[in-house]
């Protein structure tokens, strides 16, 4: 059902009605019917992807040169250019959930500092993802990834990089922000 009036803006939070988990797994997905408190909006279908929190990081190994990650993504079906990162356990700060999946995913340590939290897509899920600067990294152990995580760790120029997001030629919009933001802050 579609509002009375469809151009107007829900600004304040709808009535409940009822919610069900259609889906459990390190995603869920959950179906609610809302209604607006003026009865404008009767009975939608609401559907939500609850996904939690994760954390990115942008590893600096000196001024000039980072860590990425290349890896096939099944989604896109297709090899992606990335930023280390993954899921950020309940118990941790977003700067040790940064530091273990740098450690895991490449075997550096160093300091990380967060300096963004973004939500990606807030009209259909609550995502939360703080994005992390590490640098005076230290090359520890050998990269600890299970067979879903599997990578190439490419070392490159930061310039290069930046360049090549202002031209558009990554679509990994995590990235492009991270690449973006570390040059307005730290330029």
């Amino acid at each position: 059902m579609k509002p009375k009036n469809a151009s107007e803006p829900m600004l304040e939070k709808p009535e409940i009605i009822k919610k069900e988990t259609k889906h459990k797994g390190w995603l869920e997905l959950v179906i609610a019917n809302i209604q607006s408190k003026d009865n404008n909006l009767l009975n939608y279908q609401y559907e939500i992807v609850n996904a939690g929190q994760g954390v990115l990081v942008l590893p600096f190994i000196d001024d000039k040169t980072l860590l990425l990650s290349l890896q096939y993504r099944l989604p896109q079906d297709e090899l992606n250019l990335e930023l280390i990162g993954g899921g950020k356990k309940k118990n941790e700060t977003p700067e040790q959930a940064g530091l273990r999946e740098l450690v895991e995913e490449t075997g550096y340590t160093g300091c990380v500092e967060q300096f963004l939290m973004v939500q990606p897509a807030p009209a259909i899920m609550n995502l939360k993802v703080y994005i992390m600067r590490a640098t005076n990294l230290k090359k520890v152990s050998e990269p600890q990834t299970d067979w879903l995580e599997r990578m190439e760790i490419i070392i490159v120029s930061y310039e290069q990089i930046l360049k090549e997001v202002l031209r558009g030629l990554h679509k990994d919009c995590m990235l492009n922000l991270a690449v973006l933001y570390n040059k307005m802050k730290y330029s």
